[in-house]
């Protein structure tokens, strides 16, 4: 009888012993998931955006009835109802307008869209003429657009009325940048260019007002106007291997580079209450991160070619010159 307490206790024991080792935790290894990196994680989540193509923004029509509230819903119907005032001056720009003493508004209008995606915006040019509103595309190239821009009215030709002129920045190239100057007249209810910087179109190279520059012996550079007559002799610094040798020679007749009309002011400078043109031009020796200072002229409407001539031109450099 006491062999069989026995051999039951036993039993009991093994398989106390056995359910306490069932529910003991035995030590596992970490659960690990796919390695991802920061770069890899922002991909995942982040959706891609194709980024944006910027499409000229297209006139519909040119002109509005000048009685109608133009400056509002009817800019819906010349296709600009996505642009906002940028420049807005007035004054008499039309023989009508000065005998009537009846002030015109002129208005640039700036593609506000466009604008809001970086520095470039489409241009446009609004004109209360005697009997519309007219609408004139200044968009350099219908692609570039413009960084900058600034409106004058000033009467250069004379006739007593005012011309519109506008300056515009409308690309940068290793610092400096390239601007294009017009001038419109408004006659029989039309917008009519009498100046542009870059000639006939706007493919050609820039007005010439006559300025060029080279080195020449014992470390001097000379400067000249070929309209004007202007000539002066600047010393420069020695240390310049690539335009002299060792005893001063020139070994290089490079021209200076003179940009486009980085200034373009209208100013009575005779006194005379026809308005001139003050202009002003960068100019660079081996790139334009080599300034040698500002080239001036002096352009005036001449009524006989009826063309803009150079009447006087000078040189400004840079300290080191003078």
């Amino acid at each position: 009888m006491k062999r069989l307490i026995a051999t039951f206790t036993a039993v009991i024991l093994m398989l106390s012993a056995a359910g306490c080792e069932s529910i003991t935790p035995t030590p596992t290894e970490p659960k690990t998931e796919p390695h991802s990196t920061a770069a890899e994680t922002t991909e995942a989540t982040q959706p891609t955006t194709k980024p944006k193509i910027l499409e000229h923004l297209e006139l519909k029509v040119t002109e509005l009835p000048l009685d109608s509230r133009w400056y509002g819903e009817d800019l819906e119907k010349v296709g600009l109802e996505r642009t906002s005032k940028q420049v807005r001056t007035q004054g008499f720009i039309t023989e009508k307008s000065k005998s009537d003493k009846d002030i015109r508004r002129v208005i640039l209008l700036r593609d506000s869209e466009r604008y809001g995606d970086g520095i470039f915006h489409d241009l446009f040019l609004a004109v209360e003429a005697d009997t519309k509103v007219i609408f004139k595309d200044l968009t350099y190239n219908r692609i570039s657009g413009a960084y900058s821009e600034s409106l004058y009215l000033n009467d250069v030709d004379g006739d007593g009325v005012e011309e519109i002129i506008i300056h515009q920045c409308i690309g940068m190239t290793g610092g400096a940048g390239q601007y294009l100057a017009r001038i419109f007249k408004v006659e029989n209810d039309e917008i009519n260019e009498i100046f542009c910087s870059f000639g006939n179109n706007e493919s050609e190279k820039h007005f010439d007002t006559g300025f060029s520059g080279h080195p020449e012996d014992n470390y001097t550079f000379t400067i000249t106007n070929s309209i004007t007559g202007f000539n002066a002799v600047y010393q420069v610094s020695n240390d310049r291997p690539d335009r002299f040798d060792e005893n001063g020679n020139s070994v290089s007749r490079r021209e200076i580079m003179v940009d486009h009309f980085n200034e373009f002011l209208p100013k009575d400078i005779d006194s005379d209450g026809i308005c001139e043109i003050y202009c002003e031009q960068y100019t660079s020796d081996r790139g334009h991160a080599d300034y040698t200072g500002e080239a001036v002229s002096i352009l005036k409407y001449n009524t006989y070619i009826q063309e803009f001539e150079v009447i006087d031109a000078w040189f400004e450099p840079i300290d080191e010159w003078k």
